[in-house]
Order: C-alpha cells, then structure tokens, then sequence
C-alpha cells in the first residue's frame, strides 16, 4: 500500500515549470556547443546573432529543423548525432526566451545601459595606469582610422563612412561613398577602411567592401572590392575599384601597408565558412590529409583563406612568391587562413601580423611571411563546432605554427601594434580585441616571443576594430546590440 501511496502522490509539474526546466537545460546546452559560434548572449560572433538577425530561423518550426539538420552551406552542422530530441527541444525553449528578452526597444536600452556601464575612473595595468573616455556612438564600425588633424573615420558595417571630430562631435556621413550590396550570409558593406602611409602628400583613403552581383543566368556571386578615393569638403572623389576578388562571403577584410608601396589584405577562406570539410566530415571520423590539402585555403589557384599583396595602385607586385606558378592566383602572399579579422604591420620591426579565427578553438596570430604557410585546415587546434576533430595534426612539416594561440577560442578579433608616445612603455606591443570574451589584451613582444600577455580591460564589448592616433592614443571600436561605440584610452600617470 505504501508503495501505491508512492506512486499516486507523484508531485504534478505545470506545462509551464516543464518550459522553465527545458530553457535552463537549453541554457547549459547552448553554452556548450553554440556560444563559440553565435557569442555568449546569442549577439552573434564568428557565426550571425540568434535575436532574429536577418536569416536568423523566426519560430519553433524553422528553428528545431535547422538545429537537428543544420546548413551544410552556410557553415552550420547538424547535431541530430549529438543532441537529443530532448535537448534541441531545450535549445529552442531557451533561444526563444532570449528573443523575447531582446525586442527592439528592449536592445535600445541594453545599448544605452552599456553605455552607461563603460568603465569610469582609473585602470591600472601592469606598466601604465589608463582612462577610458566615450568618443562616439556611430552605427555598427567595422574599421576605423585617424585622420593626422585627429579626425576619426569610421566604416559603418551597413554602408557609410562617419567623421568625427576628436572632441567626439559626429559630423556625418561622407557624401558619395561607394554603395557596395552584399546579400551574402553576413550583409556587411563595409569591411575595413585605411589611410595610404603618404595620406599627407596623396590623400588616399582606401576601402574594402562586400558586393554580389547576379549573372544573366540568375547566379549570384559574391566579392570583396578594395576601393580607394580621396576626401574633399565632406564628398568622396576620385573613387577607384582597384581590385575584385571572388570570395563568398564579407565576413571581413582588414587592410594594411608596408610603406614601400604595397598594400595588403585578408580574405576568408570556403573551408571556415560552411563549405568546407568541418561542416561536411561524415560521423566522427578527421577528414584524409589529401581531402584537406584540396581545400581553397591551401589552393594556389583560390583567392579564399589567403593573405593577398598588391601594389598601391592594385597591380600585383612582379615579386610575390607564387606569381611564376602559371596557374596561381598571382596576389597571394601566405595561405593557410582561415578568417583573418585583424592585420596590422609594425614598421620598426618590417613585420606584418595577422588574428586568425579557429574553429572552436584554435584562435591565433601570426606573423605574416612572404611564402609561408598557416595550415588551415589540414593543422589546427581547434575542433569542428560539435567538438569532433575534423584533423589528427597540430603542426606539419612546412605549416608555420601560431605566434600565440587560445583554446578555447576568445573570438580574436582586431589588432594593432602600439606605437606612440601616450603610452611609451607598450611601444612594440599588439594590442588584441575579442569578440567572445570581450577583451583587450596586450601582449608584449621581444626576441621574437611573448614575454607578457595580459587583459588590459574585460568585459568591455565586441571589440571590431582599433586604431592608435597622431598623439598615439588608442581608439576601440565596440559593436553593441543595435549601434556602435568607439572609446578613446587616455594615459594617466
């Protein structure tokens, strides 16, 4: 009888309690195998933001589909051989309480929360105490420069070039900037934005931006388009589409100079973006070395994954490593990468250096060699997203191992190497953003190694670009919710 009691005095959980348990176990769930992709609060990360961004799935229907089955094209895999019914259900239970959490109106007040959250008063780190002072609230940045009067622009991610004044007054938009119109994964227009090493003297601005075109036959094709142009009273003249290169996707494209003569830029590679083998392994079984030697990233004859070199005028330099190859695609610098978000070149040590997306895991930089080879994706120490590997090998004869490397992944984003006089004692120091942590980090360099790695501020946002100023203060490009925020660090004794 007592046994029977048992039975019949089973406590009974509401629908509702049920909905509660599954978005927490969601939550869990999500942390684990979508929050290196999609970013901590579903904003999006190296994969788009969840909060019904674009092609985001809209309701249960479209959302549980795509979990289980997942989009071979677009990067995404399928976890119906890892998660149960259950835990996609879980999955589904939990994004959708993020989305209604995260109304428009409700992301305007987390933007204007965050800004009222940035850090106030002095910050110490190891060798120089700092302030951090708001500058400006531009539309979401994807590149910044600094004008040598002290001027900042600003590439917008939806199209844009935004001036500000150093006192932070936002001047507008300048007048005749290229209309790029991608209608690929990420829809960003504008991808970087640089001043030629003689601005003073030519007056060259240069841009990199997302564009698709559809052919006669209804195909649609996407590329990246380096631009450059000059400023004059608040228009964009002298406009030149100096190079098109057929990639497929803006995911981004930083830009930098050597200082004699050339300018460089990164491209995404296929195999990092949903075409390539760590969304297409079968089981739980690495892709053969043959297979991942095929990929674009490693295709001499592909312009993707690759750290690309022209002259300043978009000709490719007669000397480029793989120019004689008659098949080759004669830019190409470096191969090997996988999605390089942040290039800078130090021009007292004549080294270019590059961030390297992973995986999950496997986030890097690296220096930048005429030749060399990354290894993506046939070496790498990250995983595929649903932590099978989709590689037995961490280095490879003839494959360059990272400068510095984070498992797991931080969301390596922008970088810079600080010189200036507001900071004398960081000078030859990089400075890196992060788009899954949130940091700044510096990590100083000598003898060609890391001496110190350390987090200049946490938690500050989804750092997307950085820029050092005449007078050698640091310009931080914050991406939030609905807009952008770029601060300004001012040196304290």
């Amino acid at each position: 009888m007592r046994s029977l009691l048992a039975i019949v005095f089973i406590p009974i959980v509401s629908c509702s309690s049920m909905e509660a348990l599954a978005a927490d176990s969601g939550a869990g769930l999500y942390q684990t195998h979508c929050a290196s992709c999609h970013g901590a609060q579903l904003q999006g990360a190296q994969a788009p933001s969840l909060l019904l961004d674009r092609d985001s799935p809209a309701n249960d229907e479209e959302l549980a589909p795509v979990i289980r089955d997942g989009r071979p094209g677009k990067g995404m895999p399928a976890w119906n051989d890892t998660l149960s019914a259950f835990d996609i259900a879980s999955l589904v239970q939990f994004v959708q309480r993020r989305r209604e959490e995260n109304s428009a109106e409700h992301l305007r007040q987390a933007d204007m929360e965050f800004v009222r959250s940035l850090p106030r008063g002095l910050i110490r780190s190891e060798v120089q105490a700092f302030s951090v002072e708001l500058v400006a609230e531009p539309d979401k940045p994807t590149g910044i420069a600094v004008l040598p009067d002290g001027r900042l622009l600003i590439a917008q991610e939806r199209g844009g070039l935004r001036v500000v004044e150093s006192s932070g007054l936002q001047l507008g938009a300048i007048e005749g900037v290229p209309s790029c119109q991608p209608t690929d994964f990420f829809h960003r227009v504008l991808l970087g934005v640089a001043l030629h090493p003689d601005y003073r003297q030519n007056g060259w601005v240069y841009l990199t931006c997302g564009n698709s075109e559809t052919d006669r036959t209804g195909k649609v094709s996407t590329e990246v388009m380096l631009i450059r142009g000059r400023l004059r009273a608040h228009m964009w003249v002298d406009s030149q589409i100096l190079v098109r290169i057929p990639t497929n996707s803006s995911v981004g494209a930083p830009i930098a100079f050597d200082g004699r003569g050339h300018v460089f830029l990164t491209t995404a590679s296929a195999a990092g973006l949903g075409t390539g083998p760590e969304s297409k392994i079968p089981g739980n079984e690495p892709l053969p070395v043959a297979t991942l030697l095929a990929t674009p990233p490693q295709d001499l004859t592909s312009p993707n994954g690759k750290v690309l070199r022209y002259n300043d005028d978009g000709s490719v330099p007669t000397d480029n490593p793989f120019i004689e190859l008659p098949t080759s695609y004669g830019a190409i610098w470096s191969l090997g990468i996988r999605n390089a978000a942040g290039l800078a070149f130090d021009f007292e040590r004549s080294q270019l250096w590059a961030t390297d997306h992973g995986p999950r895991g496997g986030d890097k930089i690296n220096r930048i060699f005429g030749g060399h080879n990354y290894g993506w994706p046939v070496i790498s120490y990250g995983t595929r997203y649903d932590g099978v590997a989709f590689t037995k090998e961490t280095e490879r004869e003839g494959m360059d191992q990272p400068f510095v490397t984070w498992t797991p992944d931080i969301g390596v984003s922008a970088l810079a190497v600080y010189r200036g006089r507001a900071f004398p004692r960081w000078n030859g120091n990089l400075l890196v953003g992060s788009l899954v942590k949130q940091e700044l980090i510096r990590i100083a360099v000598a003898d060609n190694r890391v001496v110190l790695q350390e987090v200049l501020i946490p938690h500050i946002g989804r750092i997307r670009a950085l820029a050092i100023g005449p007078n050698g203060e640091i310009y931080v490009a914050l991406e939030l919710a609905q807009q952008g925020v770029v601060v300004r660090l001012i040196p304290k004794s």
